[in-house]
This record gives structure tokens, sequence and C-alpha cells, in this order.
């Protein structure tokens, strides 16, 4: 007799049980990192825990009908909240309520996006260990408040507001509560790397579709193993950031250079690319077909192209509030167009939204992110003129080794000015 067969979705869950498993014991043993960019604000022996509170509902996910799973998630969810930081959850519950009320009160977008944003003043005020130690002391709950509404909501709560601006459906409390609270969103401070629209939560879940949870279990795997060679690269003295600092303090200067690229952007792209692509496995393998954060970066063609493919969800999000509304006012001057775009997208909306970052770092509101402005500045120029000669790029050679070699060219060419942007 032939043993029988598991049904596929057992197969599903066992398959999320295993690499959540090796993602624990990994992480354990420092192997790889779920933290993404952002710090973590909850002890890393946490980790663990919600990996097993993750299988757990994700199996519950799988057996439940199709009109509780919703009811699943929100449940497992909660369960991961409460064991981060009660004091969130409790405030995340009936903020995210009053927050649904106020988007669809029929008020000004003007007005309801001032929602979130003064909560986030207020919550870096009450948290400024800066200026009020002996409060923030007293209340160590305001820190971790602070840093999980700064690194993972603030930025999915301007995502929703520019859904409801367009006229996006109103969600159910239950679905709001849902996206907000979404349970491996607990596991990582997502802050840049993970801002899906609420509408790919709620139907994922919904239609829970097999192709989407298999492709996660596919993107999981591929993290967990980048992250893992990189580990092992540095084991074995190929960590270019060690002979970075070693090439430094000899002023070893024709050394310097290539490490400098190689460290940067290339093993900060990996190391970046590592992360995202297992938090986005563990999305979709909940069934949310999230879009890919990055889109194979070190192989763009130019600065412009760059752009187009690193961290593509703040990327769009950025499209979507400043550029676009820019685009159309000059739209019969594009040179002017892509200049004036370039300077609202990065000094309008990248230099403000990496605040929230720095707060959580630094413990105070008033630390202005001075270098990511400097870096912000030259990204405008940079991607501005791009832009521009895009407009007038010259056709293609028609041999191919001349073809090769113009493409290898303009990939070292954006890894070199992004390098020195940054």
């Amino acid at each position: 007799m032939t043993a029988p067969t598991p049904t596929p979705r057992l197969a599903r869950w066992l398959c999320f049980a295993a690499l959540a498993l090796a993602a624990g014991v990994l992480h354990h043993l420092g192997v790889v990192s779920l933290r993404g960019w952002a710090p973590r604000p909850f002890d890393e022996a946490l980790v663990p825990i919600l990996l097993g509170l993750l299988v757990v509902g994700h199996g519950a996910l799988l057996a439940v009908p199709v009109r509780l799973r919703g009811e699943a998630l929100l449940l497992t969810s909660l369960a991961c909240g409460l064991l981060v930081s009660a004091a969130f959850t409790a405030f995340g519950v009936a903020w995210t309520l009053a927050y649904r009320r106020v988007l669809w009160s029929g008020a000004r977008p003007a007005v309801t996006v001032l929602f979130p944003i003064a909560t986030l003043l207020a919550l870096f005020a009450l948290a400024d260990a800066a200026h009020f130690p002996t409060w923030t002391a007293a209340h160590p709950w305001t820190a971790m408040v602070s840093s999980l509404f700064a690194l993972g909501w603030f930025l999915r709560a301007l995502v929703v507001w520019h859904e409801a601006r367009i006229g996006g459906a109103r969600p159910t409390r239950r679905e709001f509560l849902g996206y907000f609270m979404f349970a491996p969103f607990a596991l990582t401070p997502v802050y840049m790397l993970a801002l899906p629209r609420l509408a790919a939560v709620t139907d994922g879940v919904r239609q829970l579709d097999p192709a989407v949870q298999r492709s996660g279990a596919r993107w999981l795997a591929y993290g967990l193993g980048l992250q893992a060679a990189l580990t092992l690269l540095g084991h074995v003295g190929l960590d270019p950031n060690v002979g970075l600092a070693a090439a430094l303090h000899a002023r070893d200067w024709p050394l310097v250079v290539p490490l400098l690229v190689l460290a940067y952007p290339v093993r900060a792209v990996l190391s970046a690319c590592g992360a995202g692509a297992m938090l986005l496995g563990l999305t979709r393998c909940f069934g949310v077909a999230m879009t890919p954060a990055f889109r194979a970066p070190l192989c763009a063609d130019g600065v412009a192209d760059w752009w187009r493919r690193y961290n593509i969800h703040f990327r769009e999000l950025l499209v979507d509030l400043f550029w676009y509304p820019v685009a159309m006012r000059f739209r019969r001057r594009p040179i002017v167009a892509g200049y004036v775009g370039c300077a609202v997208v990065f000094l309008l909306g990248t230099v403000p939204l990496h605040l929230p970052k720095r707060v959580a770092q630094f413990g105070s509101p008033f630390q202005w992110p001075w270098g990511v402005m400097g870096e912000c500045v030259v990204m405008t120029l940079l991607v501005g003129t791009a832009l521009a000669l895009a407009r007038r790029r010259t056709p293609e050679p028609r041999w191919a080794a001349l073809r090769f070699a113009r493409r290898c060219g303009r990939r070292a060419g954006a890894w070199v000015a992004v390098c020195v942007a940054t």
C-alpha cells in the first residue's frame, strides 16, 4: 500500500512551516535578519515565537471556511501584536477605527491627511527621550508605540489616504483592522519595504490563491538563501565592508574606490533584497499578491532606471502623492517637469518621510536627516538630468558586442553614480 498523499492545503502549510522554522533557526544563529531597514523596537528573542504564531495562523487560515478567513487572520494578527506590545495593540485598534471614520467622513483630503500626521507628531513628542528623559524613562511604552507607528503604520496610512482620496471603496471595520494589524508586518518593521494596497490585502486573504502562496514560499526560500550566502561570504573574508575599512585605514586609495562601489550599492542592495524577499514571501504565503520591493536594481542601465527598480513601493507612493500633480502641471514642458518633479519627490517627499526612521533611531523628532537631504539634492540633479538625456538617447549599435559593452558601461555608471550620491 502506498502512503496517502497530503492534500494541497496541508502541503502548502507544511512548506510554510518548514520555511518559517528555518527562518527562526537561522535568525537565532545570526545568519539571516528579518529586521529590514528599520531598527526593531522589540526584543529579538520574540522573533521565533512570532514565527510560530504565523505558522499557527497560516494553518488556521487554510482550515477555516472562506467567510471566516478574515477573522482568522485578524485573530492571528492581534495575537502577534499583543506579544510585541499590548499598549500599541490597544492604541492601534482605537486609532484604526477612528482613522476609518475620519477618512470617509466627507471632509476634504487636506483635512483628513492631518489625522495620521498629527498622530505621528504627538507620538514623537511623547517619546522625545532627548528632551524629556524623565517622562520617557517613567513611561517606556511611549518609545514602543511611537516606533511601531512610525515604522509600520504611518506610510501605510498615507497609502490608504490616497486610495480614499481617489474614490476607493470603504472597507469594513474588520478589513481596515486586518490591513493595519496584518500579522507578518508585526514581525518586521516594514517601513518602506512593504506598502501594499488595501484591496490587495483584503482580496488576497479572501481568495487565498494557491499560486500566490506557492510564489510566497519561493520568495521566502530565495530571501533565506541570499542572506545566508552573504553571511557565508563574510565568514570567508569576502565581505567588501571589511576590506573597505582596512583599505581606508591603510589609505590604499586605488583599492578604496572599487571596494566602495562593491559595498554600496552592491553589498547593501543584495542585503536589502534578501530582507525584502523574506518579507514578500511571508506576505504572499498569506495570499496577499504584493509586488516585490526591488526589481533587479543592479541591472539598471542608468540612474533613472535605478529609481524605477529600487524600493518600488516607496517610489510608487511618492509618485502618487508628489510626481503626478507636477507632471500634469508642466505636461507641455517635459524637461522642466522632470527637474521640478524630481525636486518635489526627493526634497518635499523623501526627506520628511525619512524622518520617522531618524526618530526611531535617535529618540527625538529634532534630529533632521541632513544626510538624507544632501543625498536627495544630488539625486534630484542626477535623475532630472537622466530623464532629460533619455529623451535624446542615441539608437543602439548594430553589433551585439557593442550593445553588450554599452549596456555594461551604463550599469557600471549607475553603480558609481548611486554610490557617489549616497
